[in-house]
């Protein structure tokens, strides 16, 4: 098992902080707009384009690997962490 910490570049933070920026600024408020719940948007989002954006970021900039099966495991890892945490933060629990 390979237990690296995994150095993140400028290019690489960049990326997560537009696309994570984008997802929850405007893709929320314009889907927001439509009449569908704010918190389900934000639950939603943030567990599958915010985990994505940040495996793809870590493992094909940062990292530049091909491996696929890497980003799907970070991808579900990410995925996992962050539809919980989005959960407890519209339940108004802040860990």
């Amino acid at each position: 098992m390979d237990n690296k910490i995994i150095k993140i570049s400028i290019k690489g933070a960049a990326f997560m902080a537009t696309g994570i920026a984008l997802v929850n600024l405007i893709l929320v408020t314009l889907l927001t707009k439509l009449g569908i719940n704010q918190d389900i948007l934000i639950i939603v989002l943030n567990t599958i384009l915010s985990s994505a954006i940040v495996a793809y970021s870590i493992t094909f900039i940062d990292e530049k690997s091909d491996n696929k099966n890497k980003f799907i495991s970070r991808y579900i890892k990410f995925a996992l962490l962050f539809g919980i945490t989005s959960y407890l933060w519209s339940k108004g629990i802040f860990l």
